[in-house]
């Protein structure tokens, strides 16, 4: 059968958690923000993997993971995908950044991952866990990946692991992507 398909991802993002890890942002303006959010601090939204045997493109869903808020962002819709190529070697970002739309080329260089032993179940497979940390960024990132799946893609910028990723979880909670609806189809 032919590594093909679909992967949904339901993002969660924990704002008071993201900026815990802000070191310019002082402690009272990190209170402030936790107190201002309050018990909606967590949003959540879907994006989709769609991967074949040598390329994968992660981009947003039009899927909506959480009802409609007044005040959300829904009406945005802001330029954003990761297009990489394996057999080529080359990665393609599509952003809008201050209103610009930008096309980024570059190589694929992979992150560097320490795989661990721990075991978890992803979307109906059993998923083995690899941990990297981000010193630029300040991050710890748990990936959790499933060999059953022989690709190394998986979303955002995260992949270069022995399986397609199913779950990464940046700084203990302050996103996480996990992959909830996988489809295995001819694109």
């Amino acid at each position: 059968q032919p590594m093909e398909g679909r992967i949904r991802y339901l993002v969660t993002r924990h704002w008071t958690k993201m900026m815990s890890h802000l070191d310019y942002m002082s402690k009272q303006s990190r209170e402030r923000a936790s107190y201002m959010w309050g018990n909606r601090s967590e949003w959540k939204t879907y994006s989709n993997l769609y991967f074949n045997e040598t390329q994968t493109k992660f981009e947003l869903s039009e899927e909506k993971a959480e009802p409609e808020d007044e005040g959300g962002y829904s009406w945005r819709k802001e330029m954003f995908f990761i297009k990489r190529d394996y057999a080529k070697n080359s990665q393609y970002d599509g952003r809008t950044l201050m209103g610009k739309p930008y096309l980024i080329e570059d190589t694929i260089a992979a992150p560097k991952w320490r795989i661990l032993n721990d075991l978890k179940e992803v979307a109906g497979h059993i998923c083995m866990n690899a941990v990297m940390v981000d010193t630029l960024r300040k991050q710890r990132i748990v990936a959790w990946f499933a060999q059953d799946m022989l690709h190394n893609g998986g979303p955002e910028n995260f992949h270069g692991l022995p399986g397609m990723i199913l779950e990464i979880d940046v700084n203990d909670g302050a996103m996480i992507l996990t992959a909830d609806l996988i489809e295995m189809k001819k694109l």
